[in-house]
């Protein structure tokens, strides 16, 4: 397997998220020194700026967890750009307080989102073929209640944005202990690429989410000889 690092776009995303990193410990470190020393503030002033940017990165990590996953990325890429410039305005403009301390509850708004959009997406957990839940008669359920079992899960414990998708497939499987596990495909309203389609998968072993995947569903081209494009049209039709 190639190192990530012989990746440009892995490399760069490394980068890019070592500066975004070591730029936040800095200013975490020496943003006292600079109250104290550059503004001369009292200690108990200084705890208090600290403080408001304490809320501010709180604010920051309420607001993106609420948000769907997918816009909670966009916001996570362009907070990168925004940190990194609150940053050095931070450390560069120095005349006034106010302003400073606003540049740097605006940089831990931007860091507290970049954390939380690059939180995990997804999961698949693995169960034996000998797995039964823990109530015998929730291991065989009815499509409906795993369905909301997996949809209530997904949205209460992924932050999933179900409304943006549609249901489009189901299917179930029984295992040689009884146990019937569910599937659900859902496919995204709109936003949509091209022919592709962002697609989700839910699945439910026994009682329980096991699984939630993000993928895009991209259609398969085929060559065709112009000879035989008749018979293929009539062929793939029926």
């Amino acid at each position: 397997m190639a190192s990530p690092t012989r990746i440009p776009s892995a490399r760069r995303w490394a980068l890019g998220e070592l500066a975004a990193n070591s730029a936040w410990a800095g200013t975490l470190v020496y943003s006292g020194v600079l109250f104290t020393e550059t503004y001369g503030t009292s200690s108990a002033a200084t705890g208090v700026a600290l403080a408001i940017v304490a809320v501010a990165y709180l604010a920051g990590n309420q607001w993106a967890g609420r948000t769907s996953p997918e816009l909670a990325r966009q916001w996570m890429l362009r907070g990168s750009l925004a940190a990194s410039i609150a940053v050095a305005l931070t450390w560069a403009y120095t005349r006034s307080l106010s302003v400073t301390l606003v540049l740097f509850a605006l940089t831990a708004v931007v860091t507290s989102v970049r954390m939380v959009s690059g939180t995990v997406y997804g999961f698949t957990a693995k169960r034996p073929e000998s797995f039964v839940p823990a109530d015998a008669s929730r291991r065989a359920l009815e499509a409906n209640i795993a369905r909301r079992i997996a949809e209530d899960s997904a949205r209460g414990d992924w932050n999933a944005d179900l409304a943006a998708y549609k249901l489009i497939e189901e299917t179930q499987q029984t295992r040689i202990s009884g146990r019937v596990d569910h599937g659900f495909v859902y496919e995204r309203v709109s936003g949509n690429v091209a022919a592709s389609r962002f697609r989700l998968r839910l699945v439910v072993t026994g009682d329980t989410l096991t699984e939630l995947v993000h993928f895009v569903q991209i259609p398969l081209i085929q060559k065709h000889d112009p000879r035989t494009l008749a018979h293929d049209n009539v062929t793939n039709y029926f």
